[in-house]
């Protein structure tokens, strides 16, 4: 046996100590007895107490030198249990993307964490908008490194049922977020058209002035993603 070995042993069985005798996986023995799991030669008694708190509570965690145990013994609560996986879970729930309602009624992450995302802003009476529909349109279907996405936001105030015959009409064939968004994820440009680029980390840059082409959007991403650097 090693000479440093850590058993999980009932609190009512705290005297007895018990050798390893099955293999049960890298560095872990499983015990012929109530023992129930060995963590063979830890580097230290805080590696024990890492290993044992995932193990329930009324359970102990004594340290075995030389066959006899350590007076020194560590009392798993499982509330330690609960903080410690509550702690990761709302560090990733924090990392999570707003996300926002389509025309669809499928929900969208702005931003993107895998890569660019492009926002056009358009309405029906402004020309320009329209002329750039296919450019963006095609945008939307290559998605050339490093863009992600493409989304449309109507300018104006309308309902989703008449933006739905807009889109018909007009041949929008990129995704159009929903008209009853309180907060849209980039301010109202004061000007037609306009798009804006979102990096991975969220950071808006734009808005781009003028009707766009996929090698206009894909120059300004370049030197968007140099300058932040």
């Amino acid at each position: 046996m090693n000479k440093n070995a850590y058993f999980f042993t009932k609190q009512s069985n705290m005297d007895d100590v018990h050798s390893p005798s099955t293999r049960f996986a890298r560095d872990l023995h499983l015990s012929p007895t109530n023992t129930l799991f060995c963590l063979a030669s830890p580097a230290s008694h805080g590696e024990a107490l890492a290993a044992a708190l995932f193990w329930p509570k009324g359970w102990r965690l004594k340290p075995v030198l030389a066959g006899k145990c350590c007076a020194s013994s560590v009392m798993i609560r499982l509330r330690l249990v609960w903080l410690l996986l509550l702690i990761p879970s709302l560090y990733l729930s924090a990392c999570h993307s707003p996300s926002y309602p389509s025309l669809k009624g499928d929900d969208v992450s702005i931003p993107n964490n895998e890569g660019w995302v492009l926002i056009n802003y358009w309405a029906e009476w402004c020309h320009p908008c329209l002329q750039e529909i296919p450019e963006i349109n095609q945008l939307a279907i290559n998605l050339p490194k490093p863009l992600v996405a493409v989304y449309g936001i109507y300018f104006d105030k309308v309902t989703n049922e008449a933006l739905l015959d807009k889109v018909k009409r007009f041949h929008v064939n990129y995704p159009m977020l929903s008209t009853e968004i309180n907060k849209y994820p980039v301010p109202v440009p004061n000007v037609l058209p306009s798009n804006y680029l979102m990096d991975s980390e969220g950071k808006i840059y734009g808005p781009l002035i003028g009707p766009q082409t996929q090698e206009s959007v894909m120059q300004a991403i370049k030197k968007y993603s140099f300058s932040a650097k």
